[in-house]
């Protein structure tokens, strides 16, 4: 799908950004909850990233619990808002469950790195400045978004 759709962004001359996301302190959710709820986690933020996009967008699992998002024909700086909202919104959500009848509940929160297609860039490197930009989320305190777009001096850098 990345190579599809940076395909045709490069074609279209669209816009096309990618978000990284990741549920936070997913380890600490297993340990204390158990695998199973912590499947059930990753379920519900799949349904919510999954409802919060376009049919022409792609939501897959990228590994554990990372998810990347493209969003196609939208830049990073459009889409931003929008994400923001969905963090706040898989922040307030909770997941409800039975354990030897008592009622157990698990809260969570995800970090997410967001990155703009640049027209000249591999995508590899795509994907790596919406991986940092995620990794910068979670060192600067996880539940956030952090948008990583090339430098000006890249881009003058990159046209000779």
């Amino acid at each position: 799908s990345l190579t599809r759709m940076v395909a045709h962004a490069k074609q279209s001359n669209t816009p096309l950004s990618l978000a990284m996301v990741d549920v936070d302190h997913f380890k600490a959710i297993n340990d204390k909850h158990g695998h199973p709820i912590g499947d059930r986690v990753l379920l519900l933020v799949a349904q919510k990233l999954a409802k919060a996009v376009r049919q022409t967008d792609i939501v897959a699992r990228y590994g554990g619990e990372e998810f990347a998002m493209l969003l196609a024909n939208v830049s990073a700086r459009d889409v931003e808002a929008r994400l923001k909202q969905l963090l706040i919104d898989i922040g307030s959500s909770a997941y409800e469950y039975d354990s030897l009848g008592k009622k157990e509940k698990v809260s969570f929160t995800v970090s997410c790195g967001l990155a703009d297609y640049n027209q000249d860039e591999a995508e590899d490197d795509f994907v790596k400045r919406a991986d940092e930009a995620l990794y910068e989320a979670k060192r600067k305190g996880r539940n956030r978004l952090i948008a990583r777009r090339r430098s000006i001096i890249g881009k003058v850098l990159s046209w000779g």
